[in-house]
């Protein structure tokens, strides 16, 4: 999985670089999240605006960020979500525990004020 970050203030952006998030191009994404949170970034907006698909273990995934940014009073939030994922964090309820917003900008802006 090809990505690239950037640091908006103290929000980390991650912009995802491929059609689809699936188990078998997950581990570079995996590691770089994990160590990018271990090292003290607690504000991630992962942009999914290229991501057409993602799988079950890729909700798990997501839901697993959630949970250890949480643990540290963190925050992840989703931008760019197209229809096909959207309907896939519906049907799993991850739109209930993770906000989703239209765009990359919006994403970061709803950090504002809540440190």
């Amino acid at each position: 999985m090809d990505f690239k970050m950037e640091k908006v203030g103290d929000i980390t952006v991650v912009r995802l670089e491929e059609g689809k998030l699936l188990y078998d191009n997950l581990e570079p994404l995996h590691q770089g999240l994990y160590d990018l949170i271990d090292k003290g970034s607690i504000h991630i907006v992962l942009n999914l605006s290229k991501i057409s698909y993602i799988d079950s273990f890729s909700v798990g995934f997501l839901m697993d960020i959630y949970r250890r940014l949480a643990n540290q009073k963190g925050r992840v939030a989703l931008a760019g979500v197209q229809p096909r994922v959207k309907t896939i964090l519906a049907l799993t309820r991850v739109d209930e525990v993770i906000s989703l917003y239209k765009t990359e900008q919006e994403a970061t802006q709803s950090f504002a004020g809540k440190d």
